[in-house]
């Protein structure tokens, strides 16, 4: 569907003020089920979430992760303005900056 475009911040920062302080997707439509994975440049997973808003803040069991580029992997369904159910699967690279 068209009309249900994601957005994925390329670079994030956890200590920062406002909306950048964790990485999430955002859509045009409504985001009803989505399973984020992110991984670091070893291939290792460093976060994952399932059914419901997921938004990563840079941290792996509580201990924050070193600056670098992270892969993202997200499965998302979305409900679009007409109703219809719009499954998409997202890749890309992410900066932590401390």
């Amino acid at each position: 569907c068209p009309a249900c475009r994601v957005f994925a911040p390329n670079i994030f920062a956890p200590e920062s003020a406002g909306e950048n302080q964790a990485f999430k997707l955002f859509s045009e439509c409504s985001i009803t089920q989505q399973q984020l994975q992110i991984f670091d440049r070893w291939g290792s997973l460093v976060y994952r979430s399932f059914n419901g808003p997921a938004a990563w803040d840079g941290r792996l069991n509580g201990k924050v992760m070193p600056p670098g580029v992270y892969v993202f992997v997200a499965d998302l369904e979305m409900l679009s303005p007409l109703g219809r159910i719009d499954k998409q699967r997202i890749k890309g690279n992410i900066t932590l900056v401390r």
